[in-house]
């Protein structure tokens, strides 16, 4: 059984230390292993059973570690395994990932940018929004001398999105539990794209591909 794994992350922090974090992630998913589940690789269906929970694990203990470090900001972050025929990704934030099969673009990893409705300029109420106001938090655009600019931030912290690693600053609302996507991979193979907001601000997943 074939098993790869990649990592992406991409925040405020400086260059030299984003390498660091995702580096992180995968040594605490590694760690959130029992040998027992590390024999489980070469079962392929077993391992990936188990993987939701451990990257669930792993994305969690890195956020805790990072928010102790009292960094200025933190990162989005998508990690994605591949094991036989299966693929399987994790992420918070807005760094997606796109698989396409030749004839079909599909998106494997969750986008947790707030969505804005483009008729009122209002988030629509999506399940993140409403965990954002139960935890008694806010929505809404910053202010530069009164007036509102830029994208829906949640507050406080002022992310662009609602789930991340590292920010310590939103910790009273941002969440790091990644959202999990499972793919079983087409005979005919395909193409995996994982890249953050830099390139899917300016080109759409077909021009990437």
């Amino acid at each position: 059984v074939l098993s790869r794994r990649s990592g992406l992350s991409s925040g405020g922090s400086s260059k030299e230390e984003e390498p660091q974090e995702s580096q992180e992630i995968q040594r605490s998913l590694l760690e959130s292993l029992s040998d027992e589940q590390i024999k489980y690789v070469s079962l392929g269906e077993t391992f990936v059973s188990e993987l939701p929970g451990c990257l669930d694990r792993a994305f969690r203990e890195t956020d805790k570690e990072w928010r102790g470090k009292s960094l200025p900001s933190g990162t989005t972050a998508t990690v994605a395994f591949i094991v036989g025929w299966e693929l399987v990704v994790a992420s918070v934030g807005d760094s997606c990932a796109y698989f396409h099969t030749g004839s079909q673009m599909l998106q494997v990893s969750g986008n947790h940018r707030i969505e804005e409705d483009s008729a009122t300029g209002k988030p629509i109420m999506t399940e993140e929004i409403k965990r954002i106001k139960g935890m008694g938090g806010s929505v809404a655009r910053a202010e530069i001398e009164g007036k509102a600019v830029g994208p829906l931030r949640i507050w406080p912290g002022g992310l662009a999105m609602t789930r991340t690693i590292g920010d310590k600053s939103a910790e009273e609302v941002s969440s790091s539990e990644p959202e999990v996507r499972h793919l079983t991979i087409p005979q005919q193979g395909g193409r995996l794209i994982m890249a953050s907001d830099g390139l899917w601000d300016g080109v759409t997943p077909k021009q990437a591909f």
